[in-house]
């Protein structure tokens, strides 16, 4: 070996250890990535599984009572429906972080289903508006047990009503 190479070799080799801590760091940057996605995909599909359970209810005939237990709420602690058009205590909502969201959201009265995500989970948006569905009592809060919601749902006429 010549001089020149010998000392080449340990840039090869501190280059080398540079790219792979740079493909570990991409990695792992990906991999945290696509859990978000994973539950922000999740509560896409429960939003769209409520709004459908509310229209197949709102569709049957008044006084008909839906059950809101086969729907899945895998990454959610704490759900509560919220009526932004009347009068509600807005310490009557058990949750902390529902409570920051509620008064951030309030002023639009655009949302009024708001979600708690697991201490683990992370969601990009914790609160939607579903059509047609008001609480019986205003706020209706409620945990998650077991990723099922003890709730039913009540044809009104004009809305359906969310109430345990």
């Amino acid at each position: 070996m010549k001089k020149g190479q010998l000392l080449e070799q340990p840039f090869v080799f501190i280059f080398a250890i540079v790219v792979i801590g740079l493909i570990f760091l991409f990695g792992f940057y990906i991999v945290r990535n696509l859990v978000s996605l994973g539950d922000n995909v999740d509560l896409r599909v429960l939003v769209n599984n409520l709004e459908s359970k509310v229209k197949e209810c709102k569709n049957l005939d008044f006084g008909s009572v839906c059950d809101l237990s086969k729907i899945t709420f895998s990454s959610i602690r704490v759900v509560c429906f919220i009526d932004p058009d009347s009068e509600f205590s807005i310490s009557r909502i058990p949750s902390g972080f529902i409570k920051s969201n509620v008064n951030r959201t309030l002023s639009s009265k655009r949302y009024n289903v708001y979600f708690e995500p697991l201490p683990d989970k992370r969601l990009n948006q914790n609160y939607v508006f579903i059509s047609d569905i008001r609480p019986n009592t205003n706020p209706l809060c409620q945990n998650v047990i077991g990723s099922r919601l003890r709730l039913f749902l009540e044809n009104k006429g004009d809305y359906v009503e969310v109430r345990q």
